[in-house]
């Protein structure tokens, strides 16, 4: 139905994109409907334990491996693989067709999954991705948390606020409230940033602290006296540009200060204007609608591929503002360009993953040498869990679900894959980060759990108002998906 395609490029003219052509074909490989050995093009559509068990074979080597098992040729190998998995989705299509269509879910192949299942395996997955993000921040004296800041014990915060799950909102409340007070111990000593960095770090503990019921009195006169003393009340200083020059800010500039700027909005409704502003999140989404958004690179232009990560994290986190971190509902209604934007980025990367898989993987030559943004995908599919649909309602998000669950390690981490880099000597936060969003985007969410906290209702009818004046459903730049531009009008 129509619904599926909300914020997608199926839309025609919206925004300021040009009617384009919107293919979901090949996007996402998997079940074949008619006829035909399905082979998912990412993992392979039968397990290890399937085939082994219609062959009556170990599998431990993949089919296409030059060794054989117990001396076999390649060939052969290779073609018993190929009829074991053969046999395995002739079960699996048989065991699909006997359950009713309401039961069942596709991703953008076609290829059916159960949803209960799906579900059941998604919830898994968040599990060990929360008790791997908690060794992670508290391992060596809480190494990680300390270097990470703020965002180390937001992380649980966000995954507490409007997850759908009981269990998994009272294990993440409890394990965001040990970090926060561990985390706000050292910052009101001054043991981590001082002077404005202070500031923000202790406006985002203030946030999480408040929302959760948690004392606040030593944070707010921390917040406080850093007003007083570093001089804050000078909006242009407090964020470091002037509010005159919002338009001149660079791509890569503008995340951090979109979320300073939000913060303190959200901040403000708590606490009734304790911190007040010149300018806000008004201005800046006005001037955000001058700002060109780089589509996903069509060729080997390195430029468009920097500026592609720069602005791709950009629209991402003008939805977490949109949504002050998914503490409400969003729509894709509010601004179709920035939601088309950031469904052809996923399709993108989609594309990339299959890319990959085909050339055997990160673990060959040919397979690393294909970038695959794990952090982006998740975020992607965070924004549009955001809105309220679900892997029934969208292909795209059952497709990445199904990705990502697979994608994710045994010990519940997922991949850390950077451009032109190895897994190894990266930083806190480059490990933390695949796993923080991936867990975070694959939880269900019930955002009238979300309603009742202090600051949802407020922020819901601030932003509502501000999206109207802002003028937020369309942009001053044209954008070209197939040509891979955006351009000022």
């Amino acid at each position: 139905g129509a619904a599926i395609d909300v914020g997608g490029g199926t839309c025609g003219t919206c925004g300021g994109d040009e009617s384009e052509e919107d293919d979901d074909d090949g996007v996402y490989g998997g079940e074949e409907e008619e006829g035909g050995a399905a082979i998912d093009v990412f993992w392979g559509s039968a397990s290890r334990e399937e085939v082994s068990g219609a062959t009556g074979t170990d599998t431990g080597v993949a089919a296409g491996e030059s060794a054989g098992v117990g001396g076999a040729p390649k060939k052969k190998l290779t073609l018993g693989l190929a009829l074991a998995k053969r046999a395995v989705e002739q079960s699996r299509k048989e065991r699909l067709d006997g359950l009713d269509k309401t039961q069942l879910c596709r991703d953008t192949s076609g290829r059916r999954y159960v949803i209960k299942e799906l579900r059941a395996d998604r919830h898994k997955a968040v599990i060990k991705g929360m008790d791997w993000l908690y060794r992670f921040l508290t391992k060596d004296k809480c190494a990680a948390l300390f270097a990470i800041g703020d965002d180390a014990p937001s992380v649980f915060f966000e995954i507490w606020y409007t997850s759908a799950d009981s269990r998994i909102r009272c294990k993440a409340k409890g394990i965001a409230a040990s970090l926060i007070e561990k985390y706000e111990a050292s910052l009101l000593r001054g043991g981590q940033q001082t002077g404005l960095g202070q500031f923000f770090e202790g406006m985002f503990v203030l946030r999480c602290k408040h929302e959760m019921g948690l004392d606040t009195n030593g944070l707010l006169e921390m917040c406080d006296e850093l007003w007083r003393s570093e001089g804050l009340a000078d909006t242009d200083k407090l964020f470091g540009v002037s509010g005159r020059e919002l338009r001149e800010v660079s791509t890569n500039d503008w995340l951090v200060l979109l979320m300073n700027v939000m913060c303190l909005e959200y901040n403000n409704l708590l606490h009734r204007k304790r911190w007040p502003l010149k300018w806000g999140l008004l201005e800046c989404f006005v001037a955000l609608r001058h700002v060109p958004l780089q589509p996903p690179p069509t060729d080997d232009n390195s430029f468009k591929k920097e500026e592609f990560h720069h602005a791709f994290y950009l629209a991402t986190h003008i939805v977490y503002a949109i949504g002050a971190y998914s503490v409400v509902k969003t729509s894709a209604r509010d601004a179709p360009w920035l939601y088309k934007y950031c469904r052809m980025s996923l399709k993108f990367w989609l594309g990339q993953a299959r890319k990959k898989a085909r050339l055997g993987g990160h673990d060959t030559e040919e397979g690393a040498a294909v970038y695959v943004d794990v952090d982006g995908i998740a975020e992607c599919a965070d924004v549009i869990r955001g809105t309220g649909l679900t892997e029934a309602t969208d292909p795209l998000l059952c497709a990445v679900s199904v990705w990502l669950i697979k994608a994710q390690r045994r010990n519940g981490a997922f991949p850390v894959w950077m451009s032109g880099g190895s897994e190894g000597g990266h930083s806190f936060y480059d490990m933390l980060h695949p796993t923080w969003v991936s867990t975070q985007c694959l939880r269900d969410r019930d955002f009238e759990v979300g309603h009742k906290r202090p600051g949802n209702a407020l922020w819901a009818k601030f932003m509502g108002k501000l999206l109207k004046e802002s003028n937020f459903e369309t942009v001053e730049y044209r954008t070209s998906y197939k040509r891979g531009t955006a351009e000022l009008r």
